[in-house]
Parts: structure tokens; C-alpha cells; sequence
């Protein structure tokens, strides 16, 4: 089951990859970035928007 897509931003990579993995096996779908200057260009490169059904 999707839960549905976050974007996590996070400076600290060993936070980052236990928040993405503990995301994934909630079900979601995750993008993983490290620091915030690449949040925005990830996101204008992956505008995922996930509706309530």
C-alpha cells in the first residue's frame, strides 16, 4: 500500500537515511535530498502531489 510521496530534507546524512528508511517501510514513497540548497530543484524536478482519494 502507498501512503503516498514525502520529500525529507535533512543536513545530517545519518538522520536522513534513517528517516527515509523508516518512511519506506511505512509505505511511503520517499525522496531522500541532502541539504537544503538542492530541496527546491529536486522538487521543481519532481513535483509529486498526491491527492486524497
Amino acid at each position: 500500500m502507498n501512503s503516498g510521496a514525502v520529500l525529507v530534507v535533512e543536513d545530517e546524512s545519518l538522520i536522513l537515511l534513517d528517516i527515509e528508511h523508516s518512511l519506506r517501510e511505512a509505505g511511503f514513497e520517499v525522496i531522500a535530498v541532502y541539504k537544503g540548497d538542492n530541496a527546491i530543484a529536486t522538487f521543481d524536478r519532481n513535483p509529486v502531489v498526491s491527492q486524497p482519494s
